[in-house]
Formats: structure tokens, sequence, C-alpha cells
């Protein structure tokens, strides 16, 4: 049974009435200006709106894009606070969900994880970081490529992930992370393993509760 561990809120309290919103990559990208890759991962973080500091957001569910139309793999991880110098080691990382799913393909949408092979996590508003690692066991996963990254995948040497957003709602920021080109997650001293910045595609479905 998959138990993330530091957390105040994994369900819906009985007493109150949510409504889920959902933060969807293809809301805020641009038809035709996509730029896709694959592999099998994508690390990242989410951050709550600074400015807005009543409630507390519970994720209720993922999707991801793949280009797979069979049977697929995956796993979710998440740790509270950022990924950036905890990659590679799987300690202080929750996986909260992991199973087999039938890839829906790049015309069919995105796949969701299914509901019963996930555990919610929450977070604070008020500016407060949860890392994300989404991983296939094969190279199937789809993301596109980060800000100022060209066509071909090349990127100035300067160029850092984590840098800025590109995905939200009045609740959520998505950040650019970066791309995981081995499974299941390779030493960062490999730093050849990793493309950046690199853009999470998929959707978050979440609702905000009050402790």
């Amino acid at each position: 049974t998959l138990k993330p561990t530091n957390q105040a809120i994994t369900s819906i309290p009985n007493d109150q009435t949510t409504t889920t919103t959902t933060l969807s990559t293809f809301d805020t990208m641009a038809p035709g200006t996509w730029e896709f890759q694959f592999s099998y991962g994508c690390v990242f973080n989410v951050r709550t709106k600074p400015n807005v500091n009543d409630g507390t957001i519970l994720f209720t569910g993922f999707d991801f894009y793949t280009q797979s139309t069979a049977n697929i793999t995956f796993e979710l991880w998440t740790r509270s606070g950022t990924f950036k110098g905890y990659k590679g080691n799987f300690e202080g990382w929750d996986l909260i969900a992991n199973g087999t799913t039938m890839g829906r393909g790049v015309e069919g949408g995105f796949t969701p994880i299914p509901a019963d092979t996930y555990t919610p996590v929450s977070i604070t508003k008020g500016g407060n970081i949860r890392a994300f690692y989404l991983t296939l066991d094969t190279p199937e996963l789809l993301y596109s490529l980060g800000n100022g990254v060209e066509s071909d995948g090349t990127a100035p040497e300067t160029t850092v992930s984590d840098a800025k957003f590109h995905a939200e709602t009045i609740d959520l920021e998505i950040w650019e992370g970066e791309g995981v080109l081995r499974y299941p997650f390779p030493n960062p001293v490999e730093y050849y393993y990793y493309r950046i910045p690199r853009q999470y595609v998929g959707a978050i479905h979440y609702t905000i509760v009050s402790q």
C-alpha cells in the first residue's frame, strides 16, 4: 500500500464540498508551436501562488502524454520541496502511483493515471513547492522543449531548469523541469541522462480543502 510520508491531508474531509480544478499544459501551449521529445521521464516542481494563503491544495489525479497505444508501466514519485539536489536517489521521495495502463497515444490526448493506483498528496498555499517525477519503464513519455531551447534540442550552457513556469491557474504553477533519459532515476553525475529545461506535458487535477 502506498503511504506518503509527512502529509497532513490525503483525502477530502467528509464535511467539505469541493470542486475539482484541472491544470492542463495544453491550455497554455499554442497549437503549431509545440516541440515534443520523448524519453523515460520528466522531473519538475509545482508551486502554489505566493499571494494566495488560505487553504490546502489536494492533488487528486494526474494525466500524462505518451506516444504509446499499448500497455505501459508508470511510476509517479513526489517530495515536499524542490527536486533540485535530489535527483538520482529515491530517498526522501514518496511513490504515490505505480501500475500499468493503456496508453492513448499522440492522437488520443492525455493518458490518465488510474485512480485505484494513485494516492493523493497535498501542498499548502503561499508559495510552497512540491516536486514530482513521472517515469515510464520505456522511452515513450512525451514532453516539450523548454524556454530558450532550439528545435534540435540544443540550448546555451547557461540554461537551467526550474527558472520559470509554463502553465498556471490562479492557485498553481508548473515550472520547467528536466527530461530523464534513463530508467529508473540516473545519478546526476551522469549529466548526459538529463535534458534541461523541459516542460511536463499533461494535466494535474486538484481541489482546495481547509484543515
